[in-house]
């Protein structure tokens, strides 16, 4: 009986705590980080599935946490692409594109400070991949 009052009072605490202590900062930076990968990868399942109006829905959710990562336009453009929307899905592709072609830039940068880093070697040429398929994408 000890332990379920013990745990109420330090679940009530954490509850209390989270909603009057956490600046909005500190919320929303948790919110980004979990719940856009989350929303990015139900997008990727829907589409997969043929489901491309609720991938839609998802990639948008996605991206309203990080509108500037380039997975989630690259996959609102294939299911509008899909769904036979290509002036939609151009405009999907060429945010993708701009995105990336900004990750190869700061590869290539980091790789001038650490030409023998095979890490940053293998971000870089995975970058420059996808820029070559998402540029084929785009009329």
């Amino acid at each position: 009986m000890r332990f379920l009052l013990l745990s109420f009072i330090c679940f009530v605490s954490l509850v209390t705590l989270n909603s009057c202590c956490c600046s909005d900062e500190v919320k929303s930076g948790f919110d980004k980080g979990f719940n856009y990968g989350w929303f990015a990868q139900m997008g990727d399942n829907y589409r997969e599935e043929g489901n491309y109006e609720k991938a839609i829905e998802s990639y948008e959710k996605a991206i309203t946490f990080d509108s500037d990562d380039p997975s989630a336009y690259k996959g609102l453009g294939e299911a509008y692409l899909s769904l036979g929307e290509k002036a939609e899905s151009d405009n999907d592709f060429q945010k993708a594109l701009d995105n990336y072609n900004l990750s190869v830039e700061n590869y290539e940068k980091a790789l001038e400070k650490a030409p023998e880093d095979g890490d940053i070697q293998t971000k870089l040429q995975n970058a420059k991949d996808l820029v070559k398929i998402t540029s084929e994408k785009v009329s």
